[in-house]
């Protein structure tokens, strides 16, 4: 009798354990060199009031751990997964990632990775899955170079750590001039910059994303920005990686694209550290190299450099020159360039480095090590003020950065008013004042105070923090953090969105409000701008921790802390929102246009904790930030010229409605109507010849956004506006009246709802005002006329 033969299949333990179990505080080591990481079955969440541990150990400290993530959701800010290199909490974090963006490929590069699940008492999701991989290599090499001695040796058109940065990407983007490749580094014309030369500083079509910078910087967040026209750079200081505080000012020059120190150092992200290739490691570059085409290696055959090449790999030692892009790196990859390698016939090895001469202009004067203080721009460079320090505490200093001598010094240091040591709050400059609002103390109360100071030519006692109150109007106590301020010329004001409002002395809560403060009447007031019943995706959510800047018309908000507790898990934005000063409403990104394949925004994950700048009056620049993990992003978004034109041009927004393709974009644009008649899209005031009513969005413009009398007389600008820049001011939608009977401001030139008429109440009767109701228009009145029965 032939008995059935029965085959078992026994999965192996590292993937069993980990992706069928529960997890619930279990600790659970792995040495397989692949293997899969879940929370639990694909059925159930993750433990309440909980932790899981994970560690995985290579067999060689040299090797590489490298963890990718296929799902993830926990409660965004309350349950984390935690990252380290290296086998204790006390180990660098790579990251601690909460909500439900998948995170970005971790490395740890000790031997170890541990990691950590973490829950609270509250509610819990799905949590996540991923698998790691333990290789010789960072990632293998991409593919694009070889493994030795746990080093990746790049073919010639790659670099970076681990061979995954092409050389010279785009082609340098040469049929549109952007610039032309030289030994494995694009090298910009004039006007352009960037990683591939793609940013264009006459770009007459913008609505693109430029990635500008691979590295180059440290990975940060919670660090300051600021761009110089002057000198065409941006000016990164501080911040913190998860695991240091920084004290680094780095400079990024756009007219040679790269990243330098303050002493002028270039920080190079391709190239790589001195260090030495021994024959051993040669011996298994060349090895591929005959199997797989010299020509991928910049190495032609029957060459001086061939035949060098290959007796050297036989009984000599290579020395291959570069620069390091982090001096804390503990491993990096080799890059055999296409044009040259210097044999170094030199038995006794590398000649002596020459000492550096002491730079004019440096001081050994500098702010200390911090992140979450503030800077703004100041004549030829910028000041800092505050900053939480590396032990917790936070500071009070005020600096100045000369970026022409290159000197910092300490200002306002004889002060008799003093603001209290403070992080996360703004400094903002507005007609020679710095501005210093909000902010949280060392012991975690808010700060409701507004000082400014004005700077003067070599500081000394004229240099005095004052307090500004309010001296019209409601007061507004305003306990503040992580919010954003900005100066508006046109209203003369301080604008304030987003950030961690205080409610009480327990509660504080993201706030979506703008408030403004005119500097003219010295007056606040609430823009409490429409909202739909169910927010469009155009409006955006509270937040903290963003970036906003003013360009042309428009407030441009980015990324932030957004987490709406059990609605929504989204711990960092990755959106652009435009608000329109004029008109005062959040407008949609359909105006910004279509957007071409390769143009959207470079990255899945959203954002907090970054920094911003405005370059050329159209382009703006991020750079840094948080989303899980720290990074050294450099990028630039360019608006079309329907929304920004570029600095030094002649601006009219009207005339550029007809650049708008179709009816919603059109329509959606408050500048803009739609002719059905000819299908052409006019300006909102030029549209006049048009044989059909023009079809337009509304634009109530800031009147009916005021609530309360003196709000309503006290912001708006005192002197006509540029009709040329917004239809708003052309149409004197910032002249306004304030209706006692409808507790209502509206502007003087509002058809629909005039004061007081019996149309405007429920019962379609006069009141007992009478036939018209008492209009003000001089805010002195408001506390004598100002009075409703009841």
């Amino acid at each position: 009798m032939r008995l059935p033969i029965v085959v078992v299949l026994i999965a192996p333990v590292f993937q069993l354990c980990c992706a069928l179990e529960s997890c619930d505080r279990s600790r659970k080591v792995l040495t397989q060199p692949w293997g899969k990481i879940s929370d639990g079955g694909p059925r159930s969440n993750y433990s309440i009031d909980s932790h899981c541990q994970w560690l995985i150990k290579a067999a060689s400290k040299e090797q590489f751990i490298t963890l990718k993530f296929h799902s993830m959701i926990t409660e965004c800010a309350y349950d984390y997964i935690y990252v380290y290199d290296g086998d204790s909490f006390n180990d660098r974090m790579l990251g601690s990632f909460s909500g439900k963006t998948v995170p970005q490929k971790i490395v740890a590069t000790s031997g170890f990775m541990l990691i950590l699940l973490y829950s609270d008492t509250n509610y819990v999701l799905d949590g996540f899955e991923a698998e790691y991989s333990i290789t010789d290599c960072h990632s293998n090499c991409s593919r694009h170079g070889v493994c030795a001695a746990h080093r990746c040796i790049c073919e010639g058109e790659w670099g970076g750590l681990d061979c995954s940065q092409p050389l010279c990407p785009d082609g340098c983007n040469a049929d549109i001039g952007g610039g032309v490749c030289d030994q494995g580094r694009c090298i910009c014309n004039a006007g352009f910059s960037g990683l591939t030369c793609s940013l264009n500083k006459n770009d007459v079509v913008g609505n693109k994303w430029h990635k500008l910078y691979v590295d180059g910087l440290r990975p940060r967040a919670a660090h300051s920005a600021v761009y110089l026209k002057q000198f065409d750079s941006l000016y990164v200081f501080g911040g913190y990686d998860l695991n240091n505080v920084l004290d680094d000012l780095i400079i990024f020059r756009f007219n040679i694209s790269q990243w330098e120190d303050d002493q002028g150092n270039i920080l190079d992200a391709i190239s790589m550290p001195d260090n030495d290739l021994d024959s051993r490691m040669l011996s298994a570059v060349l090895g591929r190299v005959r199997g797989n085409g010299d020509e991928n290696w910049g190495i032609r055959h029957r060459t001086f450099l061939h035949h060098a090449l290959y007796s050297v790999a036989v009984n000599k030692t290579l020395a291959l020159k570069a620069s390091s892009s982090h001096e804390n790196s503990k491993r990096h990859s080799t890059r055999i360039s296409r044009q040259a390698v210097n044999l170094d016939e030199d038995e006794g090895g590398d000649p002596e480095p020459e000492e550096e001469e002491e730079r004019e202009g440096t001081t050994m004067a500098r702010p200390s090590a911090r992140y979450s203080h503030a800077t703004a721009t100041f004549e030829d460079g910028f000041a800092l003020f505050g900053g939480r320090l590396e032990k917790g505490v936070a500071s009070n200093e005020l600096w100045y950065y000369n970026a022409t001598t290159r000197r910092w010094s300490l200002r306002a240091v004889t002060s008799v008013i003093r603001p209290p040591a403070l992080a996360k709050h703004t400094l903002t400059l507005a007609k020679d004042w710095l501005y210093l609002l909000g902010g949280g103390q060392t012991d975690g109360v808010f700060s409701h105070r507004l000082y400014r100071i004005k700077l003067v030519q070599g500081g000394g006692d004229g240099e005095q923090w004052e307090i500004v109150n309010a001296r019209q109007g409601k007061a507004l106590d305003l306990q503040i953090v992580g919010h954003t301020t900005v100066y508006s010329p046109i209203y003369d004001s301080l604008i304030v969105y987003g950030g961690i409002r205080s409610i009480d002395s327990r509660t504080s809560k993201l706030s979506d409000s703008i408030y403004m403060f005119s500097l003219t009447t010295l007056s606040w007031a609430r823009i409490r701008y429409p909202k739909a019943p169910h927010r469009d995706q155009f409006t955006p959510l509270e937040r903290a921790f963003h970036t906003t800047t003013l360009i042309g018309n428009y407030l441009v908000v980015f990324g932030g802390y957004t987490h709406r507790h059990q609605k929504d898990e989204i711990c960092y934005d990755n959106q652009l929102y435009l608000y329109h000063l004029g008109c005062h409403v959040w407008v949609s990104h359909e105006i910004l246009g279509q957007s071409e394949p390769g143009n959207s925004y470079p990255k899945k994950q959203g954002v907090f904790g970054h920094a911003a700048a405005l370059r050329n009056g159209n382009t703006l620049i991020f750079v840094g930030g948080y989303h899980g993990n720290v990074n050294a992003d450099l990028l630039a978004y360019t608006l079309p010229p329907t929304v920004a034109g570029k600095e030094g041009d002649v601006y009219e927004s009207e005339s550029m409605c007809a650049r708008h393709h179709g009816l919603s974009e059109c329509t959606l644009d408050p500048e803009c109507g739609w002719c059905s008649a000819d299908e052409t899209c006019y300006g909102r005031t030029l549209g006049v010849n048009c044989t059909t009513n023009l079809q337009t969005t509304r634009c109530p413009g800031i009147c009916p956004t005021l609530s309360h009398c003196h709000a309503c007389l006290l912001q708006a600008p005192e002197t006509p506006l540029n009709h040329s820049q917004s239809v708003a001011h052309k149409l004197d939608l910032y002249k306004c009246n304030w209706c006692v009977q409808n507790a209502r401001c509206h502007h003087i030139n509002d058809n629909f709802g005039t004061c007081g008429v019996r149309e405007d109440v429920p019962s379609q009767m006069a009141g007992w005002w009478g036939e018209k109701g008492i209009e003000i228009s001089d805010a002195k009145e408001c506390k004598t006329s100002d009075k409703r029965p009841g």
